[in-house]
């Protein structure tokens, strides 16, 4: 049996990978499943009912109104970032009970998955630090902050 996760793209309804960014017929970006960096997919226990305790409670955002990001869009162009303000400034971190959703100044809504570095910024907008989201996790804080 595949353990591969297959969906439907929401626009186009073409079969997808649960785990793709993007749909590779009409470039729709995905919402992301999240998946446990030590465990792969096929060793994920099945869902089952149940009460969530953390229902209610939003964890705190990992991107904060401000601090630029830079992401692949749907055709694998690279976007946002320093040189690209207009479509990298974040303007809120939205929870959405099950994973992130970065609300840009632009108006695009992206899934935290596919952001790939994050530059922090002062009251004036001079970024202050960056970092790349493999390495240093969504906050620079390492491993703590990889959701």
């Amino acid at each position: 049996m595949s353990t591969t996760a297959v969906g439907q793209c929401p626009q186009c309804h073409a079969v997808v990978n649960v785990y793709w960014p993007a749909c590779l017929v009409c470039h729709t970006l995905l919402m992301a499943v999240p998946v446990c960096e030590t465990e792969g997919p096929e060793s994920a226990p099945p869902v089952q009912a149940q009460a969530d305790p953390t229902e209610g409670i939003t964890p705190t955002p990992p991107l904060q109104p401000g601090w630029l990001v830079s992401y692949r869009d749907g055709r694998g162009v690279l976007c946002g970032g320093c040189d690209d303000r207009q479509h990298g400034t974040v303007q809120e971190s939205v929870w959405g009970g099950s994973g992130w959703t970065v609300h840009l100044t632009d108006g695009q809504r992206l899934p935290l998955s596919i952001i790939r570095s994050v530059g922090r910024t002062d009251d004036v907008g001079k970024i202050v630090a960056a970092w790349t989201v493999r390495e240093h996790g969504f906050d620079g804080e390492g491993s703590k902050s990889r959701g």
